[in-house]
């Protein structure tokens, strides 16, 4: 997911973002590691609760 301050965040824009992820413009790979982790808690809270 991301918005217009993600995007203003890595230098892009929303559009630009789609399809990528985070691997895609942090070069700190320990970074992502912890945002996919992050994420995959979140999704997976939200399917349990819906």
């Amino acid at each position: 997911m991301a918005n217009e301050a993600f995007a203003k965040a890595y230098g892009t824009t929303v559009k630009e973002l789609i399809g990528k992820t985070d691997a895609d413009f942090n070069p700190n790979r320990e970074l992502v590691a912890i945002f996919q982790e992050s994420n995959a808690m979140e999704f997976e809270q939200a399917a349990t609760e819906s």
